[in-house]
């Protein structure tokens, strides 16, 4: 597997499926990422090495950079919630039913308008 680049400006997924946003990558010291993670609608300050691991942490974390971000089309999100209508799965199944819907359409993210 290449290894990820991160780059200021661009947004990533962390390993729990959590869109991050970086704002710098030339900090002091050990964490020199900086961004911030989106919980529900507000942005939370985060840092991370230069591997993209959390901030702390010196094994894999659910919070650690592993990807670029991917945004779903509005047809997506309508026929993964046509398949979701009749259940209550976690967030872990619910993430798990898109990663496999967009491997069955090898996906790639939209062009911006």
């Amino acid at each position: 597997m290449d290894k990820l680049i991160i780059e200021v400006g661009k947004f990533y997924k962390s390993r729990n499926g959590m869109k991050i946003r970086i704002y710098a990558v030339d900090g002091y010291y050990k964490y020199p990422i900086h961004g911030a993670i989106l919980w529900d609608e507000d942005w939370e300050v985060e840092s991370w090495d230069k591997d993209g691991l959390y901030y702390g942490r010196e094994r894999e974390c659910k919070l650690d950079i592993v990807s670029e971000w991917e945004e779903l089309t509005m047809e997506e999100i309508n026929e993964i919630s046509e398949r979701l209508k009749n259940c209550s799965p976690s967030i872990i199944d619910y993430y798990l039913i898109i990663s496999e819907k967009l491997k069955e359409k090898n996906y790639k993210p939209a062009e911006e308008e």
